[in-house]
Parts: C-alpha cells; structure tokens; sequence
C-alpha cells in the first residue's frame, strides 16, 4: 500500500475533511443530484482514507510500534522478546544480535534503568533507497542512582524475509548535539 494512503499526514486527512465539508454544504444549500453525487464522493474518499490508514500499517508506523514493544519487553527485562524484534544481521558497536542481548541484560541490571521514548515525528523519518528505514527519536532512561537521561536515538529498520521490519542498527546522539561529533554508546556496553 502506497505511504501516502497508508501514513497520511494530518495535512492530507484536513484538506479532504474540509472539501467533504464543503460537498455537504453545498449539497444541503442546492438539494440537486450533482452536489448529492459530489458530497457523497468526498465524504466516501474521507471515510476510504481514514479505512485504509487503519487497516494497513506504514513502515513508519511499524518502527514505531516495534520500539515501542522493544522498550516494553527490555523494561520487564525479557531479553527474547526484545530479540524477536531485532535483525538477524543486526550489529551494534561491534556487537552482533546474540553478544548485543548477552550484554545489554547485565548493562540495565547494573543501572537499574528503565526507558521511554517518545517524539517520533515524521521529520525525523526517511525511507532509504535500499528499502530500509531510518527513525529518529528521544530515548528516556530513568535510573534510580544517576536519575534522568535523555539522548536522541536513530535506528534503523530493514525489511526481512518474512516481510516485517526489525531493527538492524542504532546510533545513540546527545540530546542537544545530533551531528557525529555527539555521538555516544550506550551506558554499560
């Protein structure tokens, strides 16, 4: 499904809103066939749009979901549910998938830290020409001893055989500077 029918922007779902509200009006002011036929149209191509937004799941929204239920599963520390969710090519900081888990449970037991992230805005979100995907956004990690800590993550999400996303790469940022010269690790790994 096309991106701009499954992810539509707020822009696009405005603009047919408001041609439907006008094929209504005009519609309830004339009473004729054609503006009948007209309101019928826009109002069909909203309730379609909106239909289509919430049947199929864009790449955007699928790497988002897939955070999400990542940082749900490392916050309770299952580390195989965080694995399902994660590239089988996957390498970060020269770690590939099995030594990232190994290291990544004893790295969070050790600050006690839980995460949120949150601000994953369609700026922040391109597709690559290689068919993967890049998403920005802010990680949150609370710890009780060394209290808040905010960074910018990118990940990146490739599509893998069995047509799901799953993260491939990330490279943590400094909050306020996200050019490679703020480019952190990971507390622990």
């Amino acid at each position: 499904m096309p991106t701009f029918l499954s992810d539509p922007t707020l822009g696009v779902y405005l603009a047919l809103l408001l041609v439907a509200i006008v094929g209504v009006g005009v519609w309830f002011r004339k009473r004729t066939r054609v503006t009948a036929v007209f309101a019928a149209v826009t109002v069909g191509l909203l309730l379609a749009l909106f239909g289509i937004d919430r049947a199929f799941e864009s790449p955007r929204e699928e790497a988002v979901r897939r955070v999400g239920v990542m940082a749900t599963a490392a916050n309770a520390r299952n580390w195989p549910a965080v694995g399902t969710h994660i590239a089988e090519k996957f390498e970060y900081a020269g770690r590939g998938k099995a030594k990232f888990l190994a290291d990544i449970g004893p790295a969070a037991l050790s600050f006690d830290a839980t995460a949120n992230f949150k601000d994953f805005d369609r700026d922040n979100f391109a597709e690559l020409p290689d068919g993967r995907v890049r998403i920005g956004f802010v990680g949150q990690f609370s710890t009780p001893a060394h209290g808040m800590l905010a960074l910018y993550v990118e990940a990146v999400f490739v599509k893998e055989a069995d047509g799901a996303y799953r993260l491939l790469t990330f490279t943590v940022y400094d909050y306020i500077n996200r050019s490679p010269s703020g480019v952190q690790r990971l507390p622990g790994l």
